[in-house]
């Protein structure tokens, strides 16, 4: 995994990158310096999916391209943006997901990338990757 941070002033980003995805984290912060939210995008390459995690906040997800799952506890929830095109929907699916839950998303396409943001409010805690700790 590599993670490099990049401060621009009122927001700075984190990207991070593995075989299996890559993260771009922007930390958002207020007049008063102080971090009041991040937004990651992850592009989720095909036939992958995110080690999954539980979190101590709510977590708000956007999907933006591709075909995939996202499993919330136990439940189950379909992403498919083509056939979402193909019907002219211009809505993009939204997964909202609360505190203590844990979630997963599964990229289902064996050939395109599944793109979508999160976003979590304060600054999201990144570490090198260890088989104790799992990362977005």
């Amino acid at each position: 995994m590599e993670i490099e941070r990049t401060p621009t002033g009122t927001v700075s980003t984190w990207n991070i990158t593995t075989d299996d995805y890559n993260i771009k984290d922007f930390v958002i912060k207020n007049d008063n310096d102080e971090i009041i939210a991040t937004v990651c995008f992850t592009s989720l390459k095909p036939g992958k999916s995110t080690r999954g995690h539980v979190d101590d906040h709510n977590e708000f997800y956007a999907f933006m391209i591709g075909i995939g799952v996202m499993m919330v506890d136990h439940d189950l929830h379909k992403i498919d943006l083509e056939d979402a095109a193909y019907r002219g929907d211009d809505a993009h699916p939204t997964v909202f997901v609360k505190k203590g839950k844990f979630h997963r998303v599964f990229n289902m396409s064996p050939w395109k990338t599944l793109n979508f943001l999160s976003v979590v409010p304060g600054e999201v805690k990144r570490e090198p990757y260890s088989q104790t700790h799992d990362q977005h």
